[in-house]
């Protein structure tokens, strides 16, 4: 693939990169500092990009695997940095809340590895890329009312999956409602 056609397939998405990469890590360097490495990575890939169907998806996942890293080494630091300052502003997560965000992150991303594959699959590409319908639609070949049905199908499973986690982990029963 030359320098011109990979110019014109993969940076035609950079608006979406950055939008998706700004809602996860929240600052606009940080957001461009995902894209331009997601932009050398595909840059590496490029003699094999032929053998994708969606490049941009493709660039969406990469562009969301490495934010996501980036959370996961901060999560250390944000912590240790909270706990040792002291800081107990609202703008600034306490070291509770956000080991209780990983905690959920973590709860909800194994529901997700459980889910049937096209639910678990649609809620990603619909909540955590943030795709709307119509690209969601185009990209599994489905109309777009059945993508909104299997969405809060899918929504349905991962809130209900997660209720009863959230029982357990809190030690009640189901049946009997009461603490074991």
């Amino acid at each position: 693939m030359s320098e011109k056609e990979f110019e014109n397939i993969v940076f035609k998405s950079a608006r979406r990169l950055y939008s998706v990469a700004f809602r996860i890590l929240r600052t606009k360097e940080d957001a461009e500092d995902a894209v331009q490495e997601t932009y050398l990575k595909l840059w590496r890939m490029r003699t094999g990009l032929e053998q994708y169907d969606n490049i941009e998806a493709l660039s969406v996942t990469i562009v969301r695997n490495h934010c996501l890293d980036i959370i996961r080494k901060r999560k250390p630091e944000i912590a240790a940095c909270n706990d040792s300052v002291g800081l107990t502003s609202d703008a600034f997560p306490t070291p509770f809340e956000v080991i209780r965000g990983a905690e959920t992150a973590e709860t909800i991303e194994s529901i997700l590895d459980s889910m049937p594959s096209n639910y678990s699959e649609i809620i990603r590409m619909r909540d955590i890329e943030g795709q709307d319908y119509e690209q969601i639609a185009a990209a599994l070949r489905q109309s777009v009312n059945n993508v909104r049905v299997t969405v809060s199908r899918a929504r349905k499973m991962l809130r209900d999956e997660y209720r009863r986690v959230e029982y357990e982990e809190c030690g009640y029963t189901k049946s009997a409602g009461k603490v074991l």
